[in-house]
């Protein structure tokens, strides 16, 4: 069920700003994840609708390495200041963490399978492969990222928070904003949010946590302006889902919400 709202509402008009400014400070980011290794190699999802903001896919066939256990890989991710590496823990983890070492800022080097360390090159700080300092000047664990890997796959996904509020328009950033769904956990119904800067055809759908399309919420042309979607989430099961708002006018953007009944 949508409803429009009266643009005279003042709480219509705080989303609206939060969710312009959002926008705006996203102008790096796009609907579509980059990778690129040491070796300049870059890779681009090109299935559009099956990328998932938010969520960065690291497959096993351009970094062969992941496929064994203590393989690691630099990956530099467009968006973030810095590279991450990604490492294969065990035959059922990988880790994430960031490179930059937080004793001077140096990168540490990929994950030495002799001594099961990171070490910064700078000064000597050592990290385990997910990131907890165990030595050195360091007083602090290095950054490091939620996966999503399961036993068997080819591919593991990253959750970076940072692409959470990405949006393109038509290449460009574009005053159409997705909110934040509420309540956040959610248990009964759930309620999204946006706002259209034209009279368009929008599509929000609803995904797992791997990006898999479970249903779709809304579908339909609407003008200009400020709605509410609410949908009943009580035949959901536990745990972290996405949503995304795609319009006919090349807006695309992601949220996450967590379901807990």
């Amino acid at each position: 069920m949508t409803t429009p709202h009266n643009t005279q509402d003042s709480s219509r008009r705080e989303f609206l700003k939060s969710a312009t400014a959002t926008v705006l400070a996203a102008t790096s980011c796009s609907h579509t994840l980059f990778a690129m290794t040491n070796d300049d190699d870059r890779y681009l999802d090109k299935q559009r609708n099956a990328s998932v903001a938010g969520i960065f896919t690291v497959q096993f066939s351009q970094h062969p390495a992941l496929r064994n256990v203590n393989g690691s890989v630099r990956i530099a991710v467009m968006g973030l200041p810095n590279n991450i590496i990604v490492t294969r823990a065990s035959q059922t983890e990988c880790t994430a963490v960031s490179e930059t070492c937080t004793h001077n800022g140096c990168p540490i080097n990929t994950f030495n399978a002799a001594n099961q360390r990171f070490v910064c090159d700078c000064h000597g700080s050592e990290f385990d492969v997910r990131g907890v300092r165990t030595g050195g000047p360091a007083r602090a664990n290095l950054r490091s990222f939620r996966t999503i890997f399961t036993a068997g796959s080819d591919f593991v996904q990253v959750d970076i928070p940072e692409f959470m509020a990405t949006s393109v328009h038509n290449g460009s950033v574009g005053s159409s904003a997705l909110g934040q769904a509420y309540p956040n956990p959610a248990s009964g119904v759930m309620h999204i949010e946006y706002a259209l800067a034209e009279p368009c055809t929008v599509t929000i759908t609803l995904y797992s946590i791997l990006g898999k399309e479970l249903m779709q919420l809304l579908h339909k042309h609407q003008s200009s302006g400020q709605y509410r979607l609410t949908h009943d989430v009580s035949g959901l099961g536990n745990g972290v889902y996405l949503y995304r708002m795609v319009t006919s006018t090349g807006f695309s953007q992601t949220r996450k919400i967590t379901i807990a009944e």
